[in-house]
């Protein structure tokens, strides 16, 4: 919804958003990040159509919007909001987010909020300090609107597991919503986590679950995407392997991508990103595809995915 390498109409974002209400898909995930605040408004519309408490939402927080952009064609996202955004986690921006988004949304809480992008594969060098930033100050503010009542629970929104494990030594989290890093194509940063976080009853919403587009695609699409970008030779040389299990078991790589993640308790929620109506109308056909357990197991057996965590019954 907030234009991700190309366009997405208005007529398309209300379509997408009201076929998923009609199909029983109550959770919606948005972002200030995502098309600087366009994301937002549209989900707002969806909000003011069906109602507030009718939907389960999500936003994230650690980029304060600014008027004054140069250009509405940033980091990805094309025709975005005029502004430009800002990293901050301390208490103050976080409590500024929020009264923001709630602006945009037209709401006055949130059943979840995600600390946004922390860790090094986005801010390199700097990942510590905003680290410290948020330890010291944004998982302050979290608490409080979280004892006020404004917020359900928080957690982090990454892409990447190295910063979870180290978050989880200063502070408590939760939810971890995971993009990327826990799907069909890529388990083993994640399962190591996923270890650390059960203890701690901390669940994962997994995002991303196609990796940026590779696995809803399939290998032979000369524009999917691999974490953003394109994809390197390894990755498709396994999808092609994975798309060759799929072929000899009549299942379609999209469906096997689509169920994977549910086959592991720790995850309590997939998201489904999506363009349009027709899209989201696919995702969930894959998701009622029939799989049967002779798939999963030859994955196993030929090191395609990893066993541990999977509840695959007979």
């Amino acid at each position: 919804m907030g234009n991700l390498f190309s366009v997405v109409t208005e007529e398309q974002s209300r379509e997408t958003l009201r076929y998923a209400f009609d199909h029983d898909l109550s959770y919606v995930d948005t972002a200030p990040h995502y098309g600087a605040g366009l994301s937002e408004l549209r989900v707002g519309g969806l909000i003011r159509e069906v109602g507030r408490e009718r939907l389960v939402l999500s936003t994230k927080v650690g980029r304060r919007l600014h008027a004054g952009a140069q250009s509405t064609t940033q980091e990805g996202f094309v025709d975005a909001l005029p502004f430009t955004r800002e990293f901050d986690y301390s208490f103050d921006g976080v409590m500024r987010s929020i009264d923001s988004s709630m602006a945009r949304l037209g709401t006055d809480h949130f059943d979840l909020v995600f600390l946004h992008d922390l860790g090094e594969l986005t801010h390199g060098t700097d990942a510590e300090r905003y680290l410290r930033q948020a330890l010291d100050g944004g998982v302050k503010a979290l608490e409080t609107l979280k004892s006020q009542g404004v917020i359900g629970a928080y957690g982090l929104g990454v892409n990447e597991t190295k910063i979870v494990s180290q978050f989880i030594e200063h502070a408590s989290l939760d939810v971890v919503l995971l993009a990327g890093r826990y799907s069909l194509l890529e388990q083993q940063e994640a399962l190591p986590l996923f270890a650390q976080l059960a203890p701690r009853n901390v669940r994962i919403v997994a995002g991303g679950i196609y990796n940026s587009g590779i696995l809803a695609k399939g290998s032979r699409a000369l524009d999917a995407h691999y974490n953003y970008g394109s994809v390197p030779e390894p990755i498709l040389q396994k999808v092609q392997r994975l798309e060759a299990v799929c072929e000899a078991h009549g299942v379609s790589l999209q469906a096997a991508a689509t169920q994977f993640c549910g086959l592991n308790p720790i995850v309590c929620s997939v998201l489904l990103g999506a363009r349009s109506a027709e899209q989201l109308k696919t995702s969930l056909a894959w998701s009622k595809e029939p799989i049967d357990t002779e798939f999963w197991k030859a994955l196993i057996e030929q090191g395609l995915i990893e066993a541990e965590g999977l509840e695959i019954n007979d």
